[in-house]
């Protein structure tokens, strides 16, 4: 800093020249006029010199004009910041040492006034969002219908909305509906004698029946996927994945089944159910042991979600013809059970499985199994997924189940939970209402500025990393440039009815009274849209996520981040706010979304979405070498009384770590063309601290 005040500047400059000013005297004999003006001409030029040099020392960075003091020490005292300053200090606990805890420091605050609710496991600002969104909604599907016409889109939601709500019509039914189905599949041996007909009974048959009137419901020993080839990122393509358990980790079957509260529970639930539909409780008891004997020896060919053979893209990546799948696992009809989503089938038709060693071992599975058993679990994965469609003593059991699976307190109430299906079957049509009414189409831009300014940022954390060669950080930079943002927000037609209506045109619900029967008109609908997004090239514009959910994604197969309107909102987003704060919060998702493109996922896929190798082996090596010091590290971590999968929640992890870096890197690029903000009132603590104070409250979690 160079302090530009006269005093120093005379005591500095004068003191030599008044010297040789005197000498002057003596030689030519000036008078005190001459010798006055000869003082005034010489401070005039050192002064324009000293101006000069100041100037050119700032311009090459070495000193600053303005005083950086004066600069930091600014404070923002508009409306907006003490808003801001007040959702910062009320989410704060002042009196705990950030040097201790900086996580008490930061957030003691809020989770002292947000105590999670007991319908919730693990409660935070996206939980919470996502539950005033949810509030919004109710309001929105249970106002009177305002375009009342056969196809109108809103129509057709509130009508399913309401048959959910109807449970004095769904306990008249009782489980008629179901066994109607069941009857329509082959029968259920647990019925009793009469019931089901060994001879006729084809596995491969009840699977069809039960995928084409359930289509996004239920699976049987696997999932099957309409999705980009990750090598061919322009073409749709069949993958077929591991599936078909009932307890939500394959862990829990090998668990101490007297002592599991898993195993307990679900047993629970699937006797209680079967019982439910009429079964003797001596069938509902041999129905139990042969469905969780059956899923335990799926569990055991099943791979861990953090296993290698499920997280690597490259191992997961296995394209087959029909003939060489049907060699795979004989013991399934797979041109019977792939017309579910394609007629036009042949030998040589290409699609993807997940791992080659799953297919043989689920063929051999089945043909080690007697018919009776395959039976019984066809039939319980589709009570399963339906049970909660059906009377009031079904609903009772899903909800019991729920409850001790996931140790909440009590279940959803009724119409979160009707909100929840709809939400899932016409997910279009709830976004519509909801961005109609509740996002600002300002924040996009706003949202877009940001991104161009933390890519800014990445482009120069790329630069700088050391286990990049040249080849491989010139193809990063490429990846970098090419990777899109365009989807934030909403997509433009929601806000058009005749699109609207044009979505669900061919969608049937006709009645407020007959969920049952939506349920499996809204599946046949969705089979039919599944039919036709295979048959046609890749949608690059399409919209894969419901908007009104508050979350944002990273596509790595069109190389292009997601961000949803329901994100897009306070704490993540408050365009009114400074910068700083929006970079801390929704600028950390920002750079979440931009590392996962480079996590050791999305480094996988090039700048086109194509799964292809682009890294040098030397980079990678050393790349991956770095990227398991943060799985070691994560692996030390306890949570809820678990051990932390460090291998698990890898790409994740990076992607926090790398997004929190880029927050900083990413507003400083901002402040190098706009200046530093003022920093909030009421706080004392620089803008950088601030950042990370802002950016550890959004993160914030409560859990059970």
């Amino acid at each position: 800093m160079v302090d530009t005040s006269p005093d120093i500047e005379m005591d500095i400059d004068f003191s030599s020249k008044t010297k040789l000013s005197k000498t002057e005297k003596k030689q030519q004999g000036w008078t005190g006029k001459e010798k006055c003006l000869l003082t005034l001409l010489i401070l005039s030029v050192l002064i324009i010199i000293g101006i000069v040099a100041v100037f050119l020392l700032s311009i090459l960075g070495i000193v600053d004009i303005l005083p950086k003091a004066a600069v930091n020490d600014t404070t923002c005292t508009d409306l907006s910041c003490l808003e801001a300053a007040s959702a910062v200090l009320s989410s704060m606990n002042t009196s705990v040492d950030p040097c201790e805890d900086i996580y008490r420091f930061a957030c003691e605050g809020w989770m002292e006034r947000n105590p999670r609710p007991p319908t919730q496991s693990r409660w935070f600002h996206m939980s919470k969002m996502l539950k005033e969104i949810k509030d919004k909604l109710k309001l929105l599907l249970e106002e009177p219908i305002k375009r009342n016409q056969p196809l109108s889109f809103e129509r057709k939601l509130k009508d399913f909305y309401l048959s959910c709500t109807d449970t004095a019509g769904r306990d008249k039914l009782g489980p008629q509906p179901m066994l109607d189905i069941i009857q329509e599949i082959g029968g259920w041996n647990a019925l009793g004698e009469g019931s089901w007909h060994e001879p006729s009974w084809d596995t491969t048959e009840a699977m069809v029946q039960v995928q084409t009137r359930f289509t996004g419901l239920t699976n049987q020993l696997f999932e099957v996927e309409v999705r980009a080839d990750d090598q061919e990122p322009n073409v749709n393509i069949l993958k077929i994945r591991q599936g078909g358990l009932g307890l939500p980790n394959r862990k829990f079957y090998f668990e101490n089944e007297t002592e599991s509260k898993y195993i307990r529970a679900y047993k629970q639930f699937l006797q209680t159910t079967a019982i439910s539909m009429g079964v003797s409780r001596e069938n509902a008891s041999v129905f139990t042991e042969e469905v969780f004997g059956f899923e335990k020896k799926l569990a055991e060919i099943t791979f861990d979600s953090g296993a290698k053979e499920v997280r690597n893209p490259v191992l997961t990546y296995n394209k087959v013809t029909v003939e060489e799948l049907i060699e795979l696992t004989p013991s399934i009809n797979w041109t019977l059970l792939l017309s579910i989503w394609k007629d036009d089938l042949s030998n040589t038709t290409t699609l993807l499985v997940f791992n080659k060693d799953y297919m043989k071992n689920v063929s051999a599975l089945i043909d080690n199994t007697e018919k009776s058993v395959l039976n019984q679990y066809v039939v319980w994965t589709l009570l399963r997924k339906t049970a909660s469609y059906l009377s009031r003593e079904f609903r009772a059991a899903v909800d019991e189940y729920t409850v001790a699976v996931t140790g909440l307190e009590k279940p959803k109430e009724l119409w979160e939970q009707c909100q929840d299906v709809v939400g899932k079957q016409m997910w279009k049509a709830v976004s519509a209402m909801f961005v109609r009414e509740h996002f600002p189409r300002e924040s996009k831009e706003e949202v877009i500025d940001m991104i161009k300014y933390m890519k800014r940022a990445f482009k120069m954390r790329i630069d700088s990393v050391k286990f990049m060669d040249e080849s491989t950080r010139k193809a990063a930079h490429q990846k970098l440039d090419a990777m899109k943002y365009e989807k934030i927000g909403f997509p433009d037609y929601m806000l058009n009815d005749t699109h609207m209506d044009d979505i669900y045109k061919n969608l049937k619900i006709n009645c407020s009274n007959c969920l049952f029967s939506t349920i499996q008109n809204v599946a046949e609908w969705e089979r039919q849209r599944l039919r036709e997004k295979l048959a046609k090239p890749v949608d690059k514009k399409e919209w894969k996520f419901p908007p009104h959910q508050v979350n944002a994604f990273y596509d790595r197969t069109n190389n292009e981040m997601v961000f949803l309107a329901g994100i897009l909102q306070p704490p993540f987003f408050n365009r009114q706010f400074p910068k700083y704060t929006n970079y801390a919060t929704i600028g950390h998702v920002i750079g979440h979304e931009i590392t996962h493109g480079f996590d050791t996922g999305g480094s996988r896929y090039d700048k086109d979405g194509r799964l292809q190798n682009w890294w040098s082996n030397a980079s990678w090596t050393q790349f991956q070498k770095d990227a398991s010091c943060v799985t070691d590290y994560y692996s030390t971590y306890t949570m809820s009384g678990m051990q932390v999968d460090g291998k698990l929640t890898l790409t994740e992890n990076l992607a926090d770590i790398g997004g929190l870096k880029l927050v900083k890197e990413g507003y400083d690029v901002w402040v190098a063309d706009h200046g530093k903000e003022g920093k909030l009132p009421g706080i004392n603590r620089s803008l950088e601290e601030l950042i990370f104070v802002a950016a550890a409250q959004v993160r914030i979690h409560i859990m059970l």
